[in-house]
């Protein structure tokens, strides 16, 4: 085949704006795989069947800076900047308080890589929020008090994690299976 078991293939380019065909293609693993793509062609390659787990980066990387105007405004917001907002790959949000709609459109930000939300007034972040997602790095809110279960779970790509010392509960399978893992900072206030 064209890219046959190449179990070690990390980053492609790619300059067609047409997802190309994955005829011949065996042995990858497309959820652990970085592509770059030529900007404005996210929409087609999220909507083909194996581009879609991979990480798709724009030759220009989206990245969104905000103050969140109100719960649940997240999308909209960000929908200001984007068509999609599988489009964003970095985003900092510099103020508010999520609520389960605007957890919701983060889950939908399928190639984020970079999150910063250290500045929102949340206290936990919910079960399995942010599992299997293509996070490098994620700044957490200062107050957070809980990280609940699976919260990161199989995001394969997280490598550090700094543990507010506002936290003092983090729940099972918080971050199980993040194999980039190479750094955490626990703080005293943890009590499980």
């Amino acid at each position: 085949g064209t890219l046959c078991n190449v179990g070690n293939l990390k980053n492609i380019i790619i300059d067609a704006t047409t997802a190309p065909s994955m005829d011949g293609w065996q042995g990858i693993e497309f959820n652990r795989l970085k592509v770059t793509i030529p900007n404005g062609s996210i929409n087609s390659y999220s909507l083909s069947p194996n581009w879609s787990s991979a990480l798709l980066v724009q030759e220009t990387p989206v990245e969104i800076s905000l103050a969140l105007s109100a719960p649940g405004e997240l999308r909209y917001q960000i929908l200001d900047h984007v068509d999609y907002l599988k489009e964003v790959n970095k985003l900092t949000i510099t103020s508010g308080n999520l609520n389960t709609t605007d957890w919701k459109a983060l889950s939908a930000m399928n190639n984020l890589v970079e999150l910063d939300i250290e500045a929102c007034a949340n206290t936990f972040i919910p079960d399995n929020q942010f599992s299997y997602s293509h996070l490098e790095t994620v700044k957490l809110p200062a107050g957070l008090k809980e990280i609940k279960s699976g919260a990161f779970q199989y995001s394969h790509r997280l490598a550090s994690v700094v543990i507010p010392d506002s936290v003092t509960y983090i729940h099972g399978n918080a971050f199980h299976y993040c194999s980039s893992l190479k750094d955490v900072v626990l703080n005293e206030g943890l009590t499980e």
